[in-house]
């Protein structure tokens, strides 16, 4: 998400989302996140909190770290 909003790719919150196949309010509250508390809060696991399967996709942890 991230780095589509950094290249320009996505003009928005909601093209960014719908890139990548998330809704809008995810992607709304990783940039939350972002910005509160960079990039470390978003590859903090939130499994624990939620009881259920990780959201974020191991393809997209694999590419954080990409650059375009």
């Amino acid at each position: 998400m991230l780095g589509l909003l950094k290249s320009e790719d996505c003009s928005n919150l909601g093209e960014a989302a719908e890139a990548l196949g998330y809704s809008w309010r995810q992607c709304q509250r990783w940039f939350k996140s972002y910005q509160e508390g960079g990039i470390e809060e978003l590859l903090k696991s939130r499994l624990s909190e939620r009881g259920r399967q990780e959201l974020v996709t191991p393809e997209a942890f694999s590419g954080i770290f990409r650059r375009p």
